[in-house]
């Protein structure tokens, strides 16, 4: 199979695919990473804590409740071991943007690491 042809099918049938969990992608990446060596352990600890997060905030908005207070703002009231509550304000929103902005930089890392290491296993006559 032709490198894009590969890239394209894991894409479409693991990735964008709703047959496999958040969970089993995460363990899957970590599981790439972990055998391929193309993070660092310290860009690999933020990688992995970062999608963590995304996981956290998924399942609260998810299983939660979103309230509007007069005095507290827009809440996000949920349980997850405890009764928890997020303030949906500015300071969350610039969170949740530049954790995403690090994991897709640390997405691109990963993929282009793979496809190094897939060019060196398999070099082209």
């Amino acid at each position: 199979m032709h490198p894009s042809k590969e890239k394209n099918f894991f894409r479409s049938e693991i990735i964008e695919s709703s047959n496999c969990s958040f969970q089993f992608k995460k363990n899957l990446v970590k599981n790439i990473v972990n055998e391929t060596g193309v993070l660092q352990k310290k860009e690999k600890a933020k990688f992995f804590s970062g999608l963590d997060d995304v996981m956290k905030w998924r399942n609260a908005f998810a299983h939660g409740e979103v309230v509007h207070d007069s005095n507290q703002g827009t809440l996000l009231r949920y349980y997850s071991g405890a009764h928890k509550t997020l303030n949906l304000n500015e300071q969350f929103c610039n969170l949740v943007e530049a954790t995403f902005s690090r994991l897709q930089v640390g997405l691109k890392e990963i993929s282009d690491g793979v496809a190094e290491n897939y060019k060196k296993s398999n070099p082209q006559p």
